[in-house]
């Protein structure tokens, strides 16, 4: 016979668990609660009777069935009558009534709100002019707001409601600052705690410090994301934060400190309780917290009364007891994941213990047990929230098992002492801080292991084989006898196939690819990621995409662990949004130009990492292995950042490597930067990377002297833009180049066979076969002599996994996008309405578009407001705020930019104001590109909100531009001639917005008919010239070459304000680097400024004196305010500003 423990009491444990079901379906239509407390109750009514006619039988003698029926009815009456009592008060009619209206409100918090943090829960107490109220709500500020828990925040907001089932049951949108009273009594003397704490801990060393607060007092607040998701991928999340596992070691620690003392049994059972109240107040009830502390109090009552403790029946009446409470805690997440890992401690732990106690010590079996039984029962509800397996989360949570109460005990003991002693305070959080760091890097190493997690199944399929293991491992262990050595048999049948479902195609996918691989397109969906080495050297890694689990899949499908350089072509999302998932496998960056505020905080995540950063240009080169790289793009001249400045990467074979492939990878580069590429690429590669994913901007002239075999296209199915287009496709097949594209044959890998041909193996083969319009059919293999016409194989793994990854990467069959049921125009067509849609590469065209709108406008109602947001920096609740009704009814422009990059709230928000715009405001949405936002776009292409798309195609033809120009003259009712619009095009052929500027200083300086003359007189023999360069000039201390090239920019068309600008930037830059007093290895990170940026300063600022930046500045600032109107002469002010900073601000 086994020596299994006594059985498990599951009497309780189903009808609670029919009561949970109930109030899950109750709290989305509490309507029914009364219904189903009749039912429930006439169920209680007909055993009663049968009860009653047995008489003399007695109470036990009531069949099993009818007594767990009874059971059941009377848990489901509870729950019904707690949602019908419940939902008056949660839902008052004064909230319907308030929907769409700013009002005042008042609200307490039940969590602490920190500056970063989106929203906080709390209960809704008044609403306009009604009190008493009792809603639990969450907040969200419009503006960064600190306040702990119990705090009143007062202040004008709107209220949605969201009564969907959910935890709470309206979202309050706060307009502006709140007032804050804050906590009173208990929870202020526990914020004063929670406060010292966070300052005794605030120097430590991180992730350790971050962990140490989360365990300890539940603040998750300084979690980086990297640790957190680390934490993620070990299954080890319930360590971030305060846990129920945390009451039960703070009541263990206080029974055990009573025993030793020789408190008597109800002196002990009061204090940890006392404790336990204490605890929860101090670390905010979490559902897991609360649910602990009830199990804990039933426990301590049962102790009490001297009955031994059965862990389900408890278990189950702590769940029953909190569901008559808050219903609404039915459907949280929070609170089934602790339910179930509780209920697989109690239930199949001791079970498993015994089992593994006849291979095992036995210690070491209760230590196994305990997480494997957690994790089997947690796994079913997991795997909705992140379709994973954590490989190693047993062996994780079995080396962390031990630390985390060390530091949970060290951790309260210094916070209770913070307030009074913090000396001793910092001596103890020290102590608490080495176990909560080794968590961080088992965490940190867990993550970081090959096949640290398995993609499994999404949806029904996925969920319903989860639960199918689960349960067949449940069901093993808690078999006995004959039967176990069955359903052992048995669960290992459906745990094999269950694994399988996901190990077994992805280790066939990994024994298809080829070991010598030198070229690999990543899968990453609508981007950018290529891997390339010398066969099987040194890895460089181009662009890394924007799905960080995507581009983790691939490296390790190629087994890749190290990338010895990453190159970031530049800074689209697209290219570097997933640089999180390879900043800490690299040690050395080659960067692209950066031209945003938002590029730096890339250079700053892998700066953090310890990434060697370094700027590329044209004739930056060096090895990779046996392999010669070298950047052809940008050269002297080119975009200062964007797409046409993206690098381009051109590889070859070095000396021993025959059997390397080369490459030429394009970036994102554009036609015209294509056309000045072509004499500056000198071989003819092996593989071409398609510029820009497909699109048609592209030089076939380019592709025909490349000559590529293979052509590589980096492009999700799901993309907007119609990628790859027909114009791309077709310059490849004019070139004899096979297109290969990730949307339909996932991740693609070049390598060389033994005769010397390329091979390419492809991750499945396009389901619909070789797309019609693409070359990409398999061919026999061909030799290397017969460069370049060299056919193409492909081996394609069809598996069942890889088919099911994402919907993008299936085959296209519908258009790429609906057709659109507004009307959609060009810039020059823009006209008022509700909503204008702009979309389309080119700036220049949107920003003169939003510059025609607003004369519209204006010209209709000269009192016009005008408002401009980032979607990228958006707060909730500010686009209802910006369109509630105005005071004294002016009409309202709101333009919004970076759509492409927008936050969540902000698509919530928008396309929640579009089911009924306001009467008197224009929304203008900047969508510059991206599959960002598509949702939003479809909404509004839909025909919902009354919009109309404003659409801005890059002018790549001259004739395109000619009309440009044609048509700024036409406005102005003046003459050009066909000669002079040619010459003046093929000056300005690379940038619109200078054309534009050139158009308009004919217009204003010449007022006869614009000739091919008067074009040469001013912009013959034009060398391209900025801001910058000016600036750059000047600095270096030659002021006569400087005037010049501030004239030439004056002359062709640069604004006055940007050269004041440039310089304003430079001077300011090289202020703050002369300013720092500490070490200069740590300028950049005390700064925020990139390494190269200090150094750059620096070179700059030597030789200056305090006195010479000082007049440098004024200098500076009497120029800007002549150019902006305060001077005739703004010209000369520029001069003087050019000749004081070549002088480095002395008086000479």
């Amino acid at each position: 016979m086994d020596p299994a423990p006594h059985p498990a009491d599951l009497r309780l444990g189903g009808p609670v668990a029919l009561a949970w079901v109930t109030a899950a379906l109750l709290v989305g239509r509490p309507g029914a609660a009364w219904w189903t407390l009749g039912s429930t109750g006439t169920v209680g009514v007909v055993v009663l009777t049968l009860l009653v006619l047995r008489t003399g039988s007695g109470v036990r003698a009531l069949p099993p069935v009818l007594a767990l029926l009874a059971t059941t009815a009377a848990c489901c009456t509870l729950v019904g009558v707690a949602v019908g009592v419940g939902y008056p008060e949660r839902s008052p009619a004064v909230l319907a009534e308030a929907a769409g209206r700013t009002t005042e409100v008042e609200v307490g918090l039940t969590r602490d709100l920190g500056d970063a943090d989106r929203s906080t829960t709390g209960t809704l107490r008044r609403l306009g002019g009604t009190g008493g109220l009792d809603v639990p709500v969450r907040i969200v500020p419009a503006v960064p707001t600190r306040a702990p828990a119990g705090a009143v925040l007062t202040g004008r907001a709107s209220v949605e409601s969201d009564d969907g089932g959910g935890p709470e049951a309206a979202v309050v949108f706060l307009r502006g600052a709140p007032a804050v009273d804050p906590p009173t009594g208990v929870l202020a003397a526990t914020d004063r705690v929670r406060q010292a704490f966070v300052r005794v801990t605030d120097g430590l060393p991180e992730p350790g410090g971050a962990l140490l607060r989360g365990l300890a007092i539940g603040d998750r607040s300084g979690l980086d994301p990297g640790t957190e998701s680390a934490m993620e991928t070990a299954a080890l999340t319930h360590l971030t934060a305060v846990s129920g596992s945390n009451c039960a070691v703070v009541v263990a620690l206080v029974v055990a400190v009573g025993r030793g003392v020789g408190l008597p049994r109800p002196f002990r059972a009061v204090l940890a309780g006392g404790f336990l109240v204490a605890f929860v107040v101090l670390v905010r009830p979490d559902p897991s917290i609360v649910r602990a502390a009830v199990m804990a109090v039933v426990v301590l009552g049962v102790r009490l009364s001297g009955r031994p403790v059965r862990g389900v029946p408890l278990l189950a009446l702590a769940v029953l007891g909190m569901l008559v409470v808050d219903p609404w805690y039915a459907r949280s997440v929070a609170f089934a994941l602790s339910v179930l890992a509780t209920a697989g401690i109690v239930v199949l732990a001791p079970p498993l213990t015994a089992l593994l106690a006849r291979r095992l010590w036995t210690p070491v079996a209760a230590a196994l047990s305990v997480p494997v039984a957690a994790q089997v029962a947690c796994w079913p509800v997991t795997v909705v929230l992140s379709p994973t397996l954590p490989t190693f989360a047993v062996p994780a949570n079995l080396l962390t098992e031990p630390l985390a109460p060390v530091v949970t005990v060290t951790g309260l003991l210094a916070c209770l002492v913070a307030p009074v002693w913090p000396w001793g305070a910092a001596v103890t959080v020290h102590v608490a801080w080495v176990p909560a760091a080794c968590i961080g890097v088992i965490a940190t190493t867990t993550a970081g292991l090959p096949a640290a997690e398995l993609d499994w199944p999404v949806g029904v399929t996925g969920t319903a084989t989860a639960g199918l293991v689960s349960l067949a491992v449940a069901a093993a262990v808690l078999a006995r006898g004959r039967a176990r050595a069955r359903l052992l048999v048995a669960a290992a049948s459906v745990v094999v196939l269950g694994v399988g479902v996901v190990a077994v195609p992805r280790l066939v996918v990994q024994g298809t690819v080829p070991g010598d691989w030198s070229v690999v397109a990543c899968d990453v969906g609508q981007g950018d990621a290529v891997l390339v080495r010398d066969g099987k050297g040194p890895v460089a890694l181009v662009d890394t995409g924007d799905d960080e689990p995507a581009l983790r899949r691939c490296l390790d499908l190629l087994g890749v662990e190290r990338v010895d350089l990453l190159v970031l072509t530049h800074f689209d999302r697209d290219h570097v949004g997933a640089v999180g998932a390879v900043a800490d496998r690299t040690d050395r960056a080659l960067v692209g130009p950066v031209g945003r505020p938002e590029d730096d905080r890339v250079l700053r995540e892998l700066e953090d990492a310890g990434v060697d950063l370094r700027t590329g240009d044209d004739g930056t080169a060096g090895t990779l292995g046996r392999l010669r790289w070298r950047l052809v793009w940008p050269p002297a001249g080119a975009a200062a950042s964007g797409n046409d400045a993206s690098l381009v990467l051109e590889t070859a074979a070095g000396p021993g490597c025959e059997h390397c492939v080369s490459g030429v990878f394009l970036g994102d580069l554009g036609e015209r930067s294509q056309r000045r590429l072509r004499p500056l690429v000198e071989t003819r590669p092996d593989v071409v990377k398609v510029a820009h994913h497909g699109s048609s901007d592209q030089d076939p002239a380019l592709y025909r002297q490349l000559a590529a075999p293979v052509g590589l296209i980096g492009v999700g199915a799901d993309n907007t833009y119609g990628h790859p287009t027909r114009t791309a496709l077709d310059a490849l097949r004019a070139a004899g180049t096979a297109a290969f594209r990730t949307d339909r044959q996932g991740t693609i890998v070049v390598s060389r066979d033994r005769g010397d041909a390329l091979r390419v193996w492809t991750e499945r083969a396009a389901d619909d076969g070789p797309p019609a319009d693409s070359p990409a059919a398999p061919h026999a293999v061909g030799p290397a002599a017969e460069r370049p016409r060299w056919p193409v194989g492909s081996t394609q793994a069809r598996t069942r996994s890889t088919r099911r990854r994402r919907k993008e990467r299936m085959p296209a069959k519908k258009p790429a996008r609906a057709a659109a049921k507004i009307d959609q125009v060009p810039w020059s067509g823009v006209r008022p309405a509700p909503v204008v849609l702009v979309t389309g590469p080119e700036q220049f065209l949107a920003e003169r578009a939003s510059s025609v709108l607003r004369d519209l406008l204006v010209g209709e109602d000269p009192a016009l407001e005008v408002h401009d947001l980032e979607a990228d920096q958006y707060a909730p609740g500010l686009l209802a705020t910006l369109a509630s009704p105005s005071l004294f009814g002016e009409p309202r422009l709101v333009r919004v930019t970076n759509v492409e990059k927008c936050t969540d709230a902000f698509i919530t928000e928008t396309i929640s104001y579009l089911q009924a715009p306001a009467d008197d405001v224009t929304l203008v949405l900047r969508h510059g590109g991206g599959v960002r936002g598509k949702k939003l776009l479809d909404t509004i292409r839909s025909g919902v909100g009354g919009g109309v798309e404003v659409q801005c195609d890059e002018l790549k033809r001259d004739t395109d531009k000619a009309d440009f120009v044609n048509a700024e003259f036409r406005a102005a009712r003046r003459r050009i001639a066909p000669s002079a619009v040619r010459t003046l095009v093929a000056a300005f052929a690379d940038d619109l917005a200078e054309l534009a500027a050139a158009c308009r200083q004919l217009l204003a300086d010449e007022a006869e008919e614009i000739t091919d003359r008067v074009v040469d007189k001013y912009y013959g023999g034009r060398v391209e010239t900025n801001a910058f360069k000016v600036a750059d000039i000047a600095l270096a201390g030659r002021s006569a070459p400087a005037i010049v090239e501030l004239r030439h920019a004056l002359a062709t068309g640069e604004a006055p304000v940007p050269i004041v600008a440039a310089f304003a930037s430079k001077i300011r830059t090289m202020a703050k680097v002369s300013a720092f007093r500490g070490p200069s290895g740590q300028a950049a990170s005390a700064l925020g400024m990139a390494p190269w940026q200090v150094q750059r300063a620096q070179r700059d600022v030597a030789g200056w004196s305090e006195a010479g930046l000082a007049n440098a500045i004024t200098s500076i600032a009497a120029a800007d305010t002549a150019v902006k109107g305060g001077s005739r002469d703004a010209h000369y002010a520029l001069e003087v500003m050019v000749r004081t900073i070549a002088r480095r601000g002395e008086d000479r």
